[in-house]
């Protein structure tokens, strides 16, 4: 028993502590190679766990992008009130450029011929009483030129900047079918158009130009536009019903009501439509239209 007593207090001090150090201080391999393991051990159970947690994460951020985004519902549509407000603060305060005023005057010019015809044959002049009535004149601004011009070119019909709603499913259907048979009646005309007018075949009529939904409502605007003249005077204006349903009259109307309509897609400028309307007026007050006027 002395003799091994003797034996452990005659070892190094790295042995007698246990084991912990050998020699000079370095640490013992088992000790090191227990300590690696666990370490390693502790990893690798931790590094599924914050592999899951960045997983989640980055799915989370995914998700949450995702559904912001992409997943996001669309925007309903604006209310009645809303689009209408819309239309006329776009078409108000688009104001015609010099471009512009060069389409206008260029249309203005365009349709005298017609509606001179139509106007004289609907014996809408009377020129024994031709002059220059400045307050009639400046009232037509107002009344018919400005308000029929919010209410049929700019509230009934998309603002060029605007994309049109589309049509419904079987509207647009019957439509094509309508707009393909028009299309087919009239191919011998448009042939002999495109023959007398090379540049046209460049541009040929699609074959469902009526399931547009900008030409739907310009056909839909101007129609009305038209067909409100007699109801109008056969409701309250009884003295007008037989200017206002002669065929030369509507004829006018279709032909200004189209025209008005061209030149606000054109310009997208109601100002510009205005002034169409306005000196169409104005030249048939002239011309003695204010003694068969209903206003």
């Amino acid at each position: 028993m002395d003799g091994q007593l003797q034996q452990q207090e005659n070892r190094p001090d790295g042995e007698a502590r246990g084991g912990e150090e050998v020699g000079n201080g370095e640490v013992n391999p088992m000790v090191d190679e227990v300590a690696n393991s666990a370490s390693q051990g502790a990893e690798a159970e931790a590094g599924p766990l914050l592999e899951g947690m960045e997983q989640n994460g980055a799915h989370n951020s995914s998700t949450s992008f995702g559904t912001s985004n992409a997943s996001s519902p669309p925007a309903p549509p604006p209310s009645l009130l809303s689009l209408a407000f819309l239309r006329l603060s776009r078409a108000l305060t688009t104001l015609p450029s010099p471009a512009h005023l060069r389409v206008t005057l260029l249309t203005i010019l365009a349709i005298s011929p017609l509606m001179y015809i139509f106007a004289s044959w609907a014996d809408a002049f009377y020129l024994p009483q031709a002059g220059f009535p400045i307050r009639l004149i400046l009232f037509v601004f107002v009344f018919p030129s400005f308000w029929e011009e919010l209410f049929w070119r700019v509230l009934l019909n998309p603002h060029p900047d605007e994309p049109p709603s589309p049509l419904p499913p079987w509207l647009h259907t019957r439509l094509a079918s309508l707009s393909s048979r028009i299309t087919s009646l009239l191919s011998p005309l448009l042939s002999s158009l495109h023959s007398a007018f090379p540049s046209l075949r460049s541009s040929p009529l699609p074959r469902e130009w009526l399931a547009d939904p900008k030409v739907f409502y310009g056909v839909l605007s101007t129609s009305l536009y038209v067909l409100a003249h007699p109801f109008s005077a056969w409701m309250g204006r009884p003295a007008a019903l037989r200017l206002f349903s002669h065929p030369g009259f509507l004829l006018c109307c279709v032909v200004l009501g189209s025209a008005c309509l061209v030149v606000y897609r054109r310009t997208g400028s109601a100002w510009a439509a205005i002034l169409v309307h306005w000196v169409a007026v104005s030249v048939w007050m002239c011309l003695g239209g204010r003694h068969q006027a209903p206003f």
